[in-house]
């Protein structure tokens, strides 16, 4: 370093003098600016704390509201049997009988708790503990036979999902 600088100038320092100098003058300013943003920064964490993450479940509808000409009552979710596309509604098929929502099918999935009623098709979700049984149609696609005596087709593109969920404790054929 010194053989350069010896080159371009009559007097030199060497390095550890140059960086001693260097040092000595510029120490008191970093110092004074890495403290600064460093206060910044730690003020800005404590000033908004991270919002915790809530471990709750997810609350999902008990009852739904359904109208039938000018009367509007309550339906209870667990009533319901299979939800089907009726563009632009779903039909909700009870026991008690059909009723039109204006909604959509994902919509309406959406609402629903996911461990009791599964989509089998793109147009149809289906209230598990209805199931009596399915068989195969031996292409991938299935039919479900609920409690009603009613059959439902089940695309192959649902059916694992389906199965799981028929694997559970919770969920069992209804004889």
């Amino acid at each position: 370093m010194n053989l350069v600088s010896a080159q371009f100038f009559s007097h030199t320092y060497g390095f550890s003098r140059t960086l001693s100098y260097a040092l000595s003058e510029h120490l008191y300013a970093g110092l004074a600016i890495y403290s600064l943003v460093a206060v910044y920064h730690y003020s800005r964490m404590v000033a908004t704390p991270a919002v915790p993450e809530t471990l709750e479940s997810p609350t999902y509808a008990k009852t739904i509201s359904v109208s039938l000409a000018n009367e509007t009552s309550l339906l209870n979710v667990s009533e319901i049997q299979t939800i089907e596309a009726a563009s632009p509604y779903v039909k909700l098929i009870t026991s008690k009988g059909n009723f039109l929502q204006s909604e959509t099918l994902k919509s309406m999935a959406e609402k629903l708790n996911p461990s009791v009623f599964v989509r089998v098709h793109k147009s149809t979700i289906i209230n598990m503990n209805e199931v009596v049984s399915y068989k195969s149609r031996l292409n991938g696609d299935y039919d479900i036979t609920l409690s009603n005596g009613s059959s439902t087709r089940m695309s192959r593109n649902y059916s694992q999902t389906f199965k799981a969920l028929l694997n559970t404790p919770q969920v069992s054929l209804k004889n």
